[in-house]
């Protein structure tokens, strides 16, 4: 047997073995190693056993990310990805392979300050916090705010507003294609469809042009995906220092308006979430000799992760409307410095938010259509659907006289 038909076997084997789920001792180990490594960094002495459970942890996590685990359900899954890229390849990695514990930042003292010294919140703290990536040195210095009454409980007020805020436009943003499409592209099933005939049934309904109702769908897409991760970080938020394990300093604002991006760099770079911020930058260092090129490459590491996170889902690897999307936005900073090298002035105002608009629209039709297509984004919607009393907008809906009781 040539060698080519020996990694044909090899490769079609493991093609067939990821096709069935995960054992499930291999799940659990996806999620226990790492916490185990995690305790293992707060104590001096324990390199080499780190050294030799890293290995097996990360194993445990690939298997555990590309396997056919058909049963769990979809926000596990994307929870599962998250692990295995945060866990395993971001800064956390530093640590275990290093000699040293990590040193932390003095926080503001939580309501329960006894309990963050415990050996067993070390471990889950030093996890959580890859994410937000504060606290670590080196790392984020925690935000300053000015005293004030009742500082807690008006915290976790605010951030509770916040996470109903952007459950209900994310909300909105899935119902839309739910009720006009509930077997098909809105469904919460995986079903999808053909995208681009119902956007041409659609405009034919609506009366409206074509290119219109791409547009819709677009920007609803965009706006959904940009406040489901908000939505779960101010809930964790609120209960984090609601239970006093955390400080209102340890959990700031998330996104910064990013409707009011005037340009690109804006965008990415200050206004929307910067939860890949450390990851990227770790990763694309060996680019950082020429600035065009760094910026690209976070750019693609960002697409890596959006992909490998999806995977479990859908199944499939579809690199280029992502490529599209994410290698666009690398450009279009490119372009946007070359412009203020060349004239002196930078992009922005009214001009640069239509430019930034336009761009980022128009860079993204293709990963919208896929995801419509595939049932991701209809997926998006989850229990949503399945439980409609679950449902702020089925409720509003219902109370407005336009569809029935949720319960019903």
């Amino acid at each position: 047997m040539s060698l080519q038909q020996e990694l044909y076997g090899l490769t079609r084997g493991l093609s067939e073995k990821l096709e069935e789920p995960a054992p499930r001792i291999v799940f659990w180990a996806h999620f226990a190693l790492p916490f185990l490594l995690a305790c293992l960094v707060h104590i001096r002495g324990t390199q080499t056993l780190r050294w030799a459970i890293y290995p097996l942890s990360l194993g445990a996590s690939i298997w555990t990310q590309f396997a056919n685990n058909a049963w769990v359900e979809p926000v596990l899954r994307i929870h599962i990805g998250q692990v295995f890229i945060f866990w395993h390849t971001g800064p956390v990695t530093r640590y275990i392979l290093a000699r040293d514990p990590p040193s932390y930042r003095p926080a503001p003292p939580p309501l329960l300050v006894r309990l963050r010294d415990t050996r067993l919140f070390k471990p889950f703290n030093f996890l959580a916090s890859q994410m937000r990536h504060l606290g670590l040195v080196p790392g984020h210095p925690f935000p300053t705010r000015p005293p004030r009454r009742f500082h807690t409980v008006r915290a976790v007020i605010e951030h509770l507003s916040s996470f109903f805020s952007y459950l209900l436009i994310f909300e909105l943003g899935t119902y839309i294609a739910f009720r006009l499409a509930p077997d098909t592209i809105g469904s919460p099933n995986l079903v999808g469809g053909d995208f681009a005939a119902w956007c041409r049934h659609l405009a034919i309904g609506w009366g409206v042009p074509v290119w219109s109702v791409w547009a819709f769908w677009t920007a609803t897409l965009l706006v959904l995906t940009s406040s489901s991760t908000p939505s779960v970080y101010h809930l964790l938020a609120a209960v984090s220092i609601a239970l006093g394990l955390y400080s209102p300093e340890e959990w700031p604002p998330m996104i910064k308006s990013p409707w009011k991006s005037t340009s690109i760099n804006e965008l990415w770079g200050k206004r929307h979430h910067q939860l890949l911020k450390d990851w990227m930058l770790y990763y694309a260092r060996p680019f950082s000799f020429f600035r065009p090129l760094h910026m690209i490459v976070c750019f693609l590491l960002s697409m890596t992760f959006h992909i490998i996170l999806y995977y479990p889902i859908t199944r499939k690897l579809n690199l280029k409307p992502y490529l599209i999307f994410y290698m666009g936005q690398g450009l279009g900073c490119v372009i946007e410095r070359a412009y203020y090298k060349r004239t002196g002035r930078r992009v922005g105002g009214v001009t640069g938010w239509i430019w930034t608009c336009a761009f980022v629209m128009l860079t993204a039709v293709p990963m919208v259509e896929l995801e419509y297509s595939n049932g991701w984004a209809g997926t998006m919607r989850d229990s949503l659907a399945r439980d409609r009393s679950l449902s702020p907008v089925e409720w509003i809906v219902y109370l407005l006289g336009w569809g029935k009781h949720p319960k019903a």
